[in-house]
């Protein structure tokens, strides 16, 4: 089986980066992941002093992750599907509404197109 996740990942911090690479890593001998990722995950200012530019935590998929995702470029969230659907399941994290135009477009383009099963796991339900 193979599955297509788009992943928050190194160098971005915080939890759900955590849960998605122990995750991928933890289930590498049942599964073949393609995984795409994020370039740019949020708008600058919702960081607290820099960017992340370079891994701080140590963690990483044991496979290369495709990182070209920006929050602002449909052109990329399209891509994104296009990867996301040469897999048998799409894996998606709901973990802001920020996302969510990007996560229906590539839902949209699966009713469309490909109609692939979708995994939805859902972080962050109530507000920090």
């Amino acid at each position: 089986m193979k599955v297509g996740m788009l992943v928050h990942n190194p160098p971005f911090q915080g939890g759900i980066v955590q849960y998605s690479v122990l995750l991928v890593n933890s289930m590498k001998d049942k599964v073949d992941f393609e995984l795409v990722g994020f370039d740019k995950l949020y708008p600058p200012f919702f960081y607290k002093g820099k960017l992340p530019k370079e891994n701080r935590s140590g963690i990483q998929f044991y496979k290369e992750s495709l990182n070209f995702v920006t929050w602002y470029n449909p052109f990329s969230w399209i891509r994104a599907y296009f990867k996301l659907s040469k897999c048998d399941i799409i894996h998606l994290h709901w973990v802001s509404p920020l996302l969510a135009p990007l996560q229906y477009t590539i839902l949209k383009l699966n009713r469309i197109f490909y109609r692939k099963k979708v995994v939805l796991t859902c972080h962050n339900i109530e507000p920090h």
